[in-house]
């Protein structure tokens, strides 16, 4: 008696099968190489930019706040003349919403009240660099009280780049 158990030409995956499995499957890695070496072949992108202010507080006989930049990072390629300002009280009122050298006035119970922001640009470069300083200058001189406490902002192409409690 000859008996067989099993077919003699029967496999066990069809060849097309096979192939189609070897090419998915060499596409998957070849993928996840790809991400693997592209994240090391682009560096990280910069921080952003960030600027410190160590304020020098009130003169109250004249209405003028002054702060210096303790230092920057990522500020080299801003120029001075682009930056925009706003200055703000504790509850968030607009005081001032413009550039270096610009006057806004502002209508309150007291009176008007002009709010004045310049730069000190300290080495002339029209860089942002430790040492320059922001001065708000608010006219008439005893409505400083206004924006005492308030907030200080710095702004480069709508981008927050500063800022400092005015006090």
């Amino acid at each position: 008696m000859n008996r067989t158990f099993l077919r003699p030409n029967t496999a066990a995956v069809a060849p097309v099968i096979s192939t189609i499995l070897m090419v998915a499957i060499t596409v998957v890695l070849a993928a996840v190489l790809y991400v693997i070496v592209s994240g090391m072949l682009f560096p990280p992108p910069p921080p952003p930019a960030s600027v410190s202010f160590d304020s020098q507080g009130w003169n109250q006989a004249t209405g003028r706040n002054s702060a210096s930049i303790l230092g920057s990072a990522g500020t080299q390629n801003i120029p001075v003349s682009g930056l925009s300002y706003f200055v703000k009280d504790t509850d968030g009122v607009v005081y001032f919403a413009g550039n270096a050298g610009e006057s806004k006035t502002t209508n309150t119970v007291a009176g008007p009240v002009t709010v004045t922001v310049s730069y000190d640009d300290n080495d002339g470069g029209d860089r942002i660099t430790a040492g320059d300083s922001v001065i708000i200058q608010v006219s008439p001189a005893s409505a400083w009280t206004l924006v005492d406490g308030g907030l200080f902002e710095m702004y480069y192409g709508g981008r927050q780049v500063g800022s400092h409690a005015i006090g």
